[in-house]
């Protein structure tokens, strides 16, 4: 189309700058579902992780070793969808800190799915408030707290199904369920499938 671009900076800024360039009909689908669609510039700040991974985009596509072109592909998408989660926090009422405090009690919850532990206490571990800990566990995550362990103690559960000779009430304690019939309620609810189903 001929559009001409102008960009400056500043004499006294780091800046780096990078350009792409879309094409075909594919592209607008990502980019619509990542709300990224029509943005023409985004400011990211510094952000060393997004840096790079534009770094070993464009050495993956210099180099072009066996299968580069997925492997651009993939590193382009995930650059995309950390732009989309870069826009997303800077337009909520959600900071990169609590952001980060989030994922803290994520990785706490991947350590101790199987301990008897409620949403106040990881609240309180989070030093938040119930209320203000739900709102940005969930916004952080898409889902509630209750819902993100029931998920994390689901796939444990399918991983030793497949994997273990345990009984299914064996298994219902080691990942969390003291009661063998909500277990399998719950299993089916989030599966689709009773947990016979994977042995």
């Amino acid at each position: 189309m001929k559009i001409h671009q102008f960009y400056c900076f500043h004499d006294d800024t780091d800046s780096v700058s990078y350009y792409v360039h879309f094409s075909g009909s594919f592209c607008d689908n990502i980019l619509r579902e990542l709300n990224l669609y029509g943005c023409k510039i985004l400011n990211l700040s510094k952000n060393t992780h997004i840096e790079t991974m534009f770094d070993n985009l464009v050495n993956e596509f210099n180099i072009k070793k066996p299968f580069y072109n997925q492997s651009c592909q993939g590193i382009f998408l995930g650059i995309l969808s950390a732009a989309a989660r870069n826009k997303y926090y800077s337009s909520s009422d959600i900071s990169h800190n609590q952001n980060s405090l989030v994922y803290r009690i994520c990785n706490i919850m991947h350590e101790r799915y199987n301990e008897n532990i409620s949403v106040s206490q990881y609240a309180k571990m989070a030093n938040l408030s119930y209320g203000r800990f739900m709102h940005i566990f969930t916004e952080t995550t898409g889902i509630s707290p209750k819902q993100y362990l029931i998920r994390i103690r689901i796939d444990h559960a399918i991983n030793m199904l497949y994997n273990t000779d345990l009984s299914i009430s064996q298994i219902s304690d080691l990942v969390g369920f003291s009661d063998r019939n909500y277990f399998s309620r719950i299993f089916k609810k989030h599966t689709g499938h009773s947990p016979r189903f994977y042995r």
